[in-house]
C-alpha cells in the first residue's frame, strides 16, 4: 500500500509523458498598429492568434505568446499615450513574454519605468544583460528570466538584448547593456537553479548572433530571435556545444507575419523535438478583432491630437517614392528622395553640403499625393515626448574631407546621399548638416570624444519634421533630382 501511495505522488510531482506545446513568436513589432505593406496589423494579428490558439487547444495542446521586443519607438503611432498605447496592445494581444529591444531603451531607463507602470503591462519584460543601476531604475519591473508552468513542466525563459555600442547610446548616461554573448552560463545556470524542463531564451539581438550564443550553450533548447527583422520560413539549426541541433527562429516584423512553434517537451529524458515551425504572413483578407480595432482607431485621435494637426492634411505631391522600409527592413541605399533629404539638410541649415542617411528612415510612401502624416511615418525620430523630432546639426570641415568621404560612399554604396556645394567654393571649409542626434549619438558612445564634437557642432534647433514639410511644399511634385 505504501508503495502504491508513494508511486502515485511521485507521478504527481513528476510527470513522465512528454507534452505539447505551441509556442507563437511576433518581433520588431515598433508600434506598426496598422501593420505595413499590404499585410497585418495589430487587429488581424490578433485574429490569427487567436484562430492558431483554439486551433490547438482543440488538440489539447496549449500555447505560449512570446515578444522579441522593440515593441515601441519606431512608427507615428508610439507617439499615441506617449508610448503607453504601444505597451497596453501588447497584453491586449496576449503577449506572456517580452523582451526588452534597443529602441525600447532610446528614452533611458526611468522613461521605460514610467511607460511600464501606466501601461499596467502583464507580460513578463525581460532583459538578463542589463546592468544593476539600469534594473534599478526600472524598479523591478524587468526581470531576467521567468519560469511558466504548464501542464506540470516548466518551462524557463530569459531574455537577452543587444550590446552594440551604436544601440546603447541613448542610455550611457544610466546604464550598459552587457554582451549577451558572455551572459549564456549565468543564464543556464539561472535555468539549471530553477530546475526548469525546457529552456527558451527569448533574444532581441539578430539571427547571426542568434547562433553563436547556441554555439557557446550547453542546455539551451529553443532561442526565439528578432532585432534582424528576418522572416525564418525554415528555422536556423544551430549546433551547440555538445552538437545538438537547437531551433532558431524569428517572424520578420512589424506585425505583418506570426510564427508558429510546435515542440514536444520530455521533462523525464530531455529530448525534446521540434515538431513542427512556421512564419504566417498575415493577408488584409484577414478579419480585424473588434476590440483590437477600436484601440487602434482611437491611437489614431492621440496621434493627431499630440501633433495638432490632421494627419490627411496634403502637403504636396510626389511622382518619387519616399523610400524607407522594405519587407519590414531598412534598405540601406540611396535614393531619389534620400537626395532630396540631403538637399533638404544643406538648403534649410544654410550649409554648403548636407548628408542623409538612408538607415534612419521609417515607412516607405508611395507616389501620390503627400500628406502631413506621411512625412512623420517616413521619418518618425524624436528624442523625448513633446519635442520637435530631430533637429539639424552643422560642422565645418575641409573640403577635401568631404569629397574624400563623398568618393568613398559612392565607390561602396553605404547608403548616404550627399548634396555637394551648389556652385564652387575655395580657401574656407565646408559647413556641412546632417541629423543632431548622429553627433549626439557619437560623443554617447564613445566616451573619450564626450565635449569634442560638441564644440564643434552646432545645434541649428531647426526642426527636421518642420523642413521636410517646407522641401516638399518648395519641390512639389517631387522627381528625381540631377
Amino acid at each position: 500500500m505504501r508503495l502504491v501511495l508513494l508511486t502515485c505522488l511521485l507521478l504527481v510531482a513528476f510527470p513522465v509523458y512528454a507534452i505539447r506545446v505551441q509556442i507563437l513568436h511576433s518581433n520588431d513589432l515598433h508600434s506598426h498598429f496598422e501593420g505595413g505593406e499590404g499585410k497585418g496589423g495589430y487587429a488581424r494579428l490578433k485574429t490569427t492568434v487567436d484562430r492558431l490558439k483554439a486551433q490547438a487547444a482543440t488538440q489539447g495542446i496549449p500555447t505560449l505568446f512570446l515578444d522579441g521586443g522593440d515593441f515601441g519607438e519606431g512608427s507615428s503611432f508610439f507617439f499615441a499615450e506617449n508610448g503607453a498605447t504601444a505597451l497596453k496592445l501588447l497584453d491586449d494581444l496576449g503577449v506572456d513574454v517580452t523582451v526588452i529591444g534597443n529602441h525600447d531603451l532610446l528614452q533611458g531607463g526611468e522613461e521605460l519605468a514610467t511607460l511600464l507602470k501606466r501601461a499596467h503591462i502583464k507580460a513578463d519584460v525581460l532583459a538578463a544583460n542589463l546592468n544593476d543601476k539600469f534594473l534599478t531604475e526600472t524598479h523591478g519591473l524587468v526581470k531576467s528570466m521567468v519560469v511558466k508552468s504548464i501542464g506540470g513542466v516548466r518551462i524557463g525563459i530569459a531574455g537577452l538584448t543587444t550590446s552594440e555600442l551604436h544601440y546603447q547610446y541613448a542610455i550611457r548616461h544610466t546604464g550598459k547593456v552587457k554582451n549577451p554573448l558572455r551572459e549564456v552560463g549565468r543564464i543556464e545556470q539561472m535555468a539549471k537553479d530553477a530546475k526548469v524542463d525546457y529552456f527558451i531564451v527569448l533574444t532581441h539581438i539578430g539571427s547571426k548572433t542568434d547562433v553563436k550564443l547556441v554555439e557557446r550553450s550547453r542546455s539551451i533548447d529553443l532561442v526565439v530571435g528578432a532585432h534582424s527583422h528576418e522572416r525564418l520560413v525554415q528555422p536556423i539549426l544551430a549546433k551547440n556545444s555538445r552538437g545538438q541541433r537547437i531551433p532558431v527562429v524569428q517572424a520578420g516584423a512589424h506585425a505583418m507575419a506570426v510564427g508558429q512553434v510546435i515542440v514536444d517537451i520530455d521533462p523525464v529524458t530531455k529530448k525534446h523535438q521540434l515538431i513542427s515551425s512556421q512564419v504566417h504572413v498575415i493577408p488584409l483578407t484577414t478579419a480585424v478583432n473588434a476590440k483590437i480595432q477600436v484601440i487602434v482607431d482611437q491611437a489614431k485621435k492621440d496621434r493627431e491630437a499630440y501633433f495638432g494637426r490632421s494627419w490627411d492634411e496634403p502637403i504636396g505631391r510626389s511622382q518619387i517614392a519616399l523610400t524607407g522600409h522594405v519587407d519590414g527592413r531598412t534598405a540601406m541605399k540611396r535614393s531619389c528622395w534620400g537626395k532630396h533629404l540631403a538637399v533638404m539638410l544643406r538648403d534649410r541649415a544654410g550649409a554648403d553640403v548636407g548628408i542623409h542617411a538612408s538607415g534612419f528612415t521609417g515607412e516607405t510612401i508611395n507616389p501620390g499625393v503627400i500628406t502631413f502624416g506621411d512625412l512623420i511615418d517616413n521619418f518618425p525620430h524624436f528624442r523625448t515626448f513633446g519635442d520637435r523630432g530631430w533637429t539639424i546639426g552643422t560642422v565645418r570641415l575641409a573640403p577635401t574631407v568631404v569629397k574624400s568621404v563623398a568618393a568613398f560612399v559612392n565607390r561602396l554604396d553605404l547608403g548616404l546621399d550627399i548634396a555637394m556645394p551648389k556652385t564652387a567654393i575655395e580657401g574656407r571649409g565646408w559647413l556641412v548638416a546632417f541629423p543632431t542626434e548622429i553627433a549626439y549619438g557619437i560623443e554617447q558612445t564613445v566616451p573619450m570624444l564626450k565635449g569634442l564634437l560638441a564644440r564643434h557642432t552646432r545645434d541649428t534647433g531647426i526642426s527636421y519634421w518642420e523642413s521636410m514639410e517646407s522641401h516638399v511644399r518648395d519641390y512639389s511634385p517631387l522627381v528625381c533630382l540631377p
